[in-house]
C-alpha cells in the first residue's frame, strides 16, 4: 500500500466541503439540510487534524508557538466573522448567500491546494527531512 498523499486528501475534503456547504444553500428540506451539515462538518475534520501537525513539521521552532495560537485563533474569529457577513448579508439579500461565499472561499482554497508543492503539504516528507 502506499504513501498517503495528504495533498489529495485535503483537496477532495476542501471540495466536499464546498459542495456541502453550497447544498445547504439549494433547499429547505430539514433532511437534506442535515446530510449536508453533516458532510460539511465531515469534510472539516481533515484539515482540523492536519493543521496542528502540519504546523509542527514545518513550522521554525522559535516561531512555532505562535503560528500554533494562530491555528487555535483561526475557528473562532471564522465564527464571528461569518456571524458579521451573514448579519450583512440577511440586511442587503439572503442568509443563504453567506453559504455561497463559503463555499467559493472553499473552492479556491481547493484548487490554489493542487498549487503547492506536495513537500510543503506532505507530512511524510517533512518527517523524512527531520530526520
Amino acid at each position: 500500500m502506499g504513501k498517503i498523499q495528504y495533498k489529495y486528501l485535503l483537496f477532495v475534503a476542501m471540495i466536499f466541503n464546498g459542495l456541502s456547504l453550497g447544498a445547504l444553500t439549494m433547499t429547505d428540506n430539514y433532511n437534506y439540510l442535515c446530510v449536508a451539515r453533516l458532510v460539511s462538518g465531515f469534510s472539516q475534520i481533515f484539515v482540523t487534524i492536519y493543521a496542528p501537525v502540519w504546523v509542527d513539521c514545518y513550522s521554525e521552532e522559535s516561531t512555532k508557538a505562535f503560528w500554533l495560537t494562530m491555528m487555535l485563533l483561526s475557528p473562532p474569529l471564522g465564527v464571528v466573522s461569518g456571524f458579521g457577513l451573514t448579519a450583512v448579508c440577511i440586511k442587503y439579500n439572503s442568509w443563504k448567500l453567506s453559504f455561497r461565499i463559503q463555499a467559493i472561499i472553499s473552492f479556491s482554497i481547493a484548487v490554489l491546494m493542487l498549487l503547492v508543492h506536495r513537500s510543503y503539504v506532505n507530512i511524510d516528507e517533512c518527517t523524512a527531512l527531520k530526520k
